[in-house]
């Protein structure tokens, strides 16, 4: 039983770690936001990157200064008010001129520093679908309630087992 609590309890903290963790990352990854400790994270929602990133990937952006910006990097930029992670195909004096890997186009107009974001630094493969399922209000209703049976059972199993000990002991004691 004791084995059964420590993994219980280790998957127990592991889940309340990770929600507090995506929901930390997510708040300080607004476009206005300043980052977490110099970074920014993204969950990919376009397949115009692949195959380097795909749909579900969740990217960490390094918020690196725009000028040291090199042909060849993925960038992540703000456009029309969304959030956009392209190659940088070549540097000019309007900008960063961008397209995504899987598009046969540039994209329109160049990158300027105010809607420039960071650099890619990181791709986790996938975890950008958790993310997105731990923003559900079902997954977090779900995610509550689990935490709340836990602490119910951490709460009354030494109770009950207690109270079992003590009622066999009486039982002894009378016969």
């Amino acid at each position: 039983m004791k084995t059964i609590k420590k993994i219980l309890n280790s998957v127990a903290t592991l889940v309340v770690l990770l929600f507090v963790g995506i929901a930390a990352v997510s708040f300080f990854s607004a476009p206005e936001a300043n980052g977490l400790f110099g970074y920014k994270n993204y969950t990919v929602v376009s397949g115009s990157m692949e195959p380097v990133l795909s749909p579900g990937d969740f990217i960490f952006v390094e918020m690196k200064p725009y000028q040291a910006v090199k042909e060849n990097d993925l960038i992540t930029f703000s456009s029309n008010d969304e959030i956009v992670t392209h190659r940088v195909v070549r540097k000019s004096a309007e900008g960063l001129n961008t397209k995504g890997d899987a598009n046969t186009i540039e994209d329109q107009g160049a990158i300027t520093q105010k809607s420039y974001i960071g650099t890619v630094k990181l791709i986790i493969p996938y975890f950008g679908h958790l993310v997105i399922f731990l923003q559900k209000p079902y997954a977090v209703a779900a995610l509550a309630a689990l935490i709340g049976l836990y602490l119910m059972i951490e709460y009354y199993y030494p109770i009950i087992k207690e109270n079992k000990k003590n009622k066999g002991s009486s039982q002894k004691q009378i016969s």
